[in-house]
């Protein structure tokens, strides 16, 4: 397969006078118009996984980049820190969600607590409504009957509570 791209001749022309963040932005950028790497390494007359390895780099923090275009570290020790880089903001990510969880399990908990409080509802009582949802949340989400996402923002909490009494 040839590719007829004026961006693709104009990298195959300038591909040894390019540094390898001008390359892997010049790749970005034609992968990105919708070439494959496979068709573009042919093209290039290089392998796909150094194609990918360019983009790779791409992804380091901008100091890591500035850094390697001064010629103060090499373009793999470039991909390895943007492969470090892209797990710590996973593990930012995650702990971000982690916290979000937390903070609407302890608002939902808050409103059915106060849900107890308005329907007059004695604490022992309220202790075996919680437990017996709770049992019955377990069951769902062991069984995977528990439905997709969170009840609507604007829904009260007398609604849910109200949509999911037995019957």
């Amino acid at each position: 397969m040839t590719i007829s791209s004026p961006a693709v001749a104009d990298l195959q022309g300038k591909w040894h006078t390019l540094n390898d963040l001008d390359r892997a932005r010049a790749v970005f950028n034609i992968h990105h118009a919708g070439i494959t790497l496979r068709a573009l390494g042919k093209a290039l007359n290089c392998s796909p996984a150094l194609l990918g390895h360019l983009l790779a780099a791409l992804q380091a923090p901008a100091s890591d980049r500035l850094l390697a275009r001064e010629g103060e570290i090499s373009t793999r020790e470039l991909a390895r820190l943007a492969k470090a880089a892209g797990i710590r903001r996973a593990a930012v990510r995650q702990q971000a969600l982690e916290l979000d969880r937390e903070r609407a399990a302890l608002a939902g908990s808050r409103a059915i607590s106060d849900w107890l409080v308005a329907e007059n509802i004695p604490g022992s009582d309220g202790e075996q409504i919680v437990e017996e949802a709770r049992r019955k949340l377990a069951i769902a989400e062991v069984t995977g009957k528990l439905p997709p996402g969170a009840a609507p923002p604007d829904m009260p909490t007398s609604e849910i509570i109200r949509r999911c009494r037995p019957a």
